[in-house]
């Protein structure tokens, strides 16, 4: 017996296929048989081999699965936990056609299940104050770094190069918490094989801001269109009220968009109509995970509320030492670089000022509290992860989740013959030289548009010296 990686499906692998690579029938994954004591025939061809297999009696009939869409299911289950089908026929019953786990469980076993599971996975706790603590202490440099140059160029730079710490650990965040409901959903209690990449959790953070955007475009609407009247009539806080309300309509439907996210159909979880049924009928447990998420965060959040409020006079004043020297040094190399008649008495002005020196002192405390907060934030993301994990099992049907893979149909593509019987091309018809043309001039092109735009609003030319100059004696200039 050997078991499918993929699917985790039981197969009954025939003694002469030992030593040899089958392929799984229902989901195409290699699958390695033990070579055990006996060593195959190697006098016969491996192509051979498995073409003569019959694979549909390679599958396991002790497991007990679904006939509809294959999911384990154990021996005393009468109907599937994923589609409500029965489990002897494969006919899902018209008034019990979605009837899943018991929700009532989940408001029971949350807790224990999530304090064991973070138990069990302690290394991603580990993990994760790492990865926070290298990220933001990157980011921080960064930063610092950005409000030190006085020269457009690297400030642009440095103020790139924080954004893309800032979102990392954000982005691990989600990477975390869609893998964990991937392995709730098949009822693992231990994380397998979840490795970080800082790229994919770079672009899983700008992710997660621009599902913000692009999911609350309508709700935002709906309230803005409340409020602004409100505004006009001087109801500031009921306008404010109502603003934030949406906010809150947004975020609660975070969990049932990230369910659909950790799907191989991730379409639903970014579609406000697809996700707005799932909420209304998954509230109470929708309600339940924020008001976990928000007793597990109070650590993180303490930390993080102290330092705004207590310290955020001392943060603002090194930030604005910090820039009135960058401000500074700037005018400075203006006056050096640039010709008298194009100084400006703001420029003479910022030039004549005195540099302040820096006290970095009152940042020590804000530094250990954020270091304070990082330790927590280990415990927090393992113990939510496992909670919205357990929701999406217990509320799958609630929020149709879709967990089968995508399957794709190729057709081959059908040649055209004209009345001689000769193959006709239905390729690309353009010429190659007039292909590079158009690539040139395109390029060009954009390379022009990027640089008036920089040049305009920055003071400075991304392109090479020489095309540079070339265009200024062009110009005129």
């Amino acid at each position: 017996k050997v078991r499918c990686s993929g699917c985790k499906k039981v197969l009954n692998a025939p003694d002469k296929a030992r030593g040899k690579t089958l392929k799984c029938p229902q989901c195409k994954t290699p699958i390695p048989i033990p070579s055990g004591k006996s060593e195959p025939d190697s006098s016969q061809d491996s192509s051979e081999f498995l073409a003569n297999l019959d694979l549909r009696s390679a599958e396991d009939h002790s497991q007990q699965l679904c006939p509809r869409c294959g999911t384990p299911s154990e021996e005393e289950e009468t109907h599937c936990s994923n589609c409500g089908a029965d489990l002897a026929t494969g006919i899902v019953p018209k008034k019990k056609k979605q009837k899943g786990p018991d929700t009532s469980e989940y408001f029971k076993t949350v807790w224990g299940d999530a304090w064991q599971f973070t138990m069990k996975n302690k290394s991603y706790m580990i993990r994760t104050i790492l990865y926070n603590l290298v990220l933001q202490t990157a980011m921080l440099g960064a930063l610092f770094m950005a409000l030190w140059s006085s020269n457009t160029p690297p400030k642009v730079f440095w103020s790139f190069v924080t954004f893309i710490f800032f979102m990392a650990p954000i982005g691990w965040a989600w990477f975390l918490a869609t893998e964990t409901i991937r392995f709730s959903l098949k009822k693992e209690d231990e994380l397998k094989r979840v490795n970080f990449d800082f790229f994919l959790c770079v672009a899983l953070g700008i992710k997660y801001f621009v599902w913000g955007v692009v999911f609350g475009i309508p709700i935002l609407l709906v309230c803005g269109g409340i409020a602004v009247p409100l505004m006009m009539s001087g109801a500031k806080i009921a306008a404010v009220a109502v603003i934030g309300i949406g906010y809150l309509m947004i975020y609660s439907m975070l969990p049932i968009s990230m369910c659909h996210m950790a799907m191989p159909q991730q379409a639903p979880g970014w579609m406000i109509n697809r996700v707005l049924p799932g909420w209304w009928r998954s509230l109470g447990g929708v309600l339940y995970l924020m008001l976990i998420c928000f007793i597990v965060t109070l650590p993180v959040t303490a930390t993080n509320v102290v330092m705004r409020v207590v310290y955020d006079s001392q943060i603002t004043k090194v930030v604005q030492d910090l820039t009135w020297n960058a401000s500074i040094d700037k005018a400075v190399q203006m006056k050096e670089e640039l010709d008298e008649e194009f100084i400006t008495d703001e420029v003479n002005r910022w030039a004549e000022a005195t540099p302040v020196t820096v006290n970095y002192q009152p940042l020590t405390v804000p530094g250990i509290l954020m270091g304070v907060s990082i330790l927590f934030t280990g415990f927090t993301l393992v113990f939510c992860s496992r909670a919205l994990g357990q929701f999406a099992f217990y509320y799958k049907r609630r929020m149709d989740l879709n967990s089968l893979e995508r399957q794709f149909v190729y057709k081959a593509k059908k040649q055209k013959i004209d009345k001689e019987g000769n193959v006709i091309e239905t390729g690309d018809s353009m010429p190659p030289a007039l292909k590079a043309a158009i690539g040139f001039g395109t390029t060009v092109l954009i390379y022009v548009v990027v640089n008036i735009v920089t040049v305009n609003f920055f003071g400075f030319w991304v392109l090479p010296k020489p095309i540079a100059r070339a265009l200024n004696l062009i110009g005129g200039e």
